[in-house]
């Protein structure tokens, strides 16, 4: 019988054969598929690629065919998002070690935009609260969004709400990737304690903490329909995610005699610097 189960969040490796940046990746699991969102960063077109690896990257299977949406030969730079119908391609995926990466490879003698042959008729195209600026780093979580409406509150609110539901699902993983990681070293007896406890927090946490997440970039223009555009930008610090973690593992009964925070503190950080990394 075909079947997928995910017993833990998948992790996706990003990799880049040239000068292309891909980050923010996320990977959300919606019945028998999986949808990568992604950003991809470079001035010419690319060919993208997405792996799969059962051992934990010691064997990669790909590219992968059963892939739609921006996947593919002449991918431009911007915030893309591809679809994998996983039974199409494997009868089953199961496990705990199973690993993904994107490459991105530059297309010879290929440009993202070519121009147009009356450039009378172009029109500039700004992209507010985006590029590197506003991508999360070692230091801080951050995420972009866009809302609109024909009332300027709720084109603000739309964005905002946008922004926090993706910063959400970044905080969420990279807390489930870390205590994975942590939970497999030598510091740790209790394994199945810690993990099941860091699993119940991790969603309370990011919950109130995002509350007080800070906007850095707003923007608000109006479309020739009427209809308001909202782009905004938020952050939140990662050491308020930290903090907030260590705080919850100190006063648990179940697992705070194995907890070493200078042990997590080192995954964390490890796991963090990798946003400064693509």
């Amino acid at each position: 019988m075909k079947k997928i189960v995910l017993y833990v969040l998948l992790v996706m490796a990003c990799f880049s054969s040239t000068a292309q940046t891909i980050s923010n990746f996320r990977l959300e699991q919606v019945g028998q598929v999986l949808e990568i969102r992604y950003d991809l960063a470079y001035s010419s077109v690319c060919e993208v690629q997405l792996w799969v690896s059962p051992d934990n990257g010691k064997n990669w299977n790909g590219p992968l065919t059963k892939v739609k949406g921006d996947v593919g030969k002449n991918i431009s730079a911007g915030s893309k998002v591809l679809q994998w119908s996983v039974l199409e391609e494997r009868e089953q995926l199961v496990g705990e070690q199973i690993r993904f990466k994107l490459v991105a490879i530059k297309e010879a003698n290929k440009v993202a935009s070519a121009p147009s042959p009356n450039r009378s008729s172009e029109k500039p195209i700004y992209e507010y609260c985006s590029g590197a600026d506003y991508k999360s780093t070692q230091e801080a979580f951050r995420s972009t969004a866009i809302g609109e409406s024909f009332d300027r509150d709720t084109a603000k609110k739309k964005a905002l709400s946008n922004a926090m539901t993706e910063m959400y699902k970044t905080i969420t993983a990279t807390i489930k990737i870390v205590g994975e990681t942590y939970v497999k070293s030598n510091e740790v007896s209790n394994k199945i304690g810690v993990k099941e406890v860091l699993n119940e927090m991790a969603s309370l946490i990011v919950d109130q903490e995002l509350r007080g997440c800070d906007e850095i970039c707003y923007k608000l223009t109006q479309k020739p329909d009427g209809v308001y555009r909202s782009y905004a930008a938020i952050e939140l610090k990662a050491e308020v995610i930290l903090n907030a973690i260590h705080d919850g593992f100190s006063k648990n009964d179940r697992i705070k005699a194995d907890y070493n925070y200078q042990v997590f503190e080192r995954v964390f950080e490890k796991e963090m610097k990798k946003f400064s990394e693509y």
